[in-house]
């Protein structure tokens, strides 16, 4: 008898720490499913977050890196978010799409700084607005120039002509304002 009045006790009292509060009431109710499936999505939310904003830094200071490393007389690198805009601080060709002997030197060392990196490389050939000519839509000569350059990077680079995309580019983004320094291309390469 002693027993089964230990054993009533027992689970009496346990029945009382289970279900009680800390001030013997009835326990609060825990986080409804909903509010567990919230919380978590939160959670989830702020580490993509977070691991989003590590990789943001960690291709800047990439691109940083790297337009420290393409610095160079007559070479202008620009960081822009993770990649480096090129320009060029005189223009490369000759009125067409003959490159000008500083225009084949400058490209022959961007493209030996480039040997043994991994980087997608872009290439927009430029040209200047001129009277009588479209305004915008770009135009065969800057596409030319832009493949010119590509072949001066992959000889001087020693890499594959395939490493190139190349493109025209508007001629209402022209990055100088003058005619002849637009004769050029911009390059825009990215860290891999």
């Amino acid at each position: 008898m002693a027993a089964a009045v230990c054993a009533v006790a027992a689970i009496t009292a346990g029945t009382v720490v289970l279900t009680g509060g800390s001030d013997g009431g009835p326990a609060p109710p825990g986080p409804s499913r909903a509010d567990r499936a919230e919380q978590l999505a939160q959670r989830l939310d702020a580490e993509r977050r977070a691991e989003q904003a590590r990789e943001t830094a960690r291709r800047t200071e990439a691109a940083a890196a790297l337009a420290d490393a393409l610095r160079a007389p007559g070479i202008a690198p620009v960081v822009r978010g993770g990649s480096v805009e090129v320009l060029f601080s005189d223009g490369l060709f000759s009125e067409g799409a003959e490159l000008t002997a500083t225009g084949a030197e400058r490209l022959a060392v961007l493209g030996g700084r480039l040997a043994g990196r991994k980087v997608r490389v872009e290439i927009y050939g430029q040209t200047a607005t001129v009277p009588g000519a479209p305004r915008s839509g770009g135009s065969v000569l800057s596409l030319w120039r832009a493949l010119i350059a590509a072949r001066e990077l992959s000889a001087a680079g020693g890499k594959p002509l395939t490493a190139f995309t190349t493109a025209s580019a508007d001629q209402r983004d022209a990055p100088n304002e003058s005619v002849a320094k637009n004769r050029t291309v911009t390059v825009v390469i990215t860290p891999a």
